[in-house]
């Protein structure tokens, strides 16, 4: 598990996670703009829902306006 603070970015960020172990990300607080690799549809997320990133694959995320916090979850 991992937690984590994104600051109101305004651009792009790619996150290559890579790990071979699927994701849960859960947003605790703020919302972020994210599409997954592989994919062309951007889908909202704000505190309160969360969105999965299959094994050995990232996304890119954007924050448009103050923070986005997130708690990161390995699936086995």
């Amino acid at each position: 598990m991992g937690v984590g603070t994104i600051l109101d970015t305004r651009r792009a960020i790619l996150l290559a996670t890579g790990t071979d172990k699927a994701e849960i990300m859960e947003i605790t607080d703020g919302s972020c703009s994210v599409v997954l690799d592989g994919q062309s549809q951007t889908q909202t997320y704000a505190a309160g829902t969360k969105f999965s990133v299959p094994a050995k694959s990232g996304f890119t995320i954007t924050v448009g306006s103050g923070i986005c916090q997130y708690i990161c979850s390995f699936i086995n």
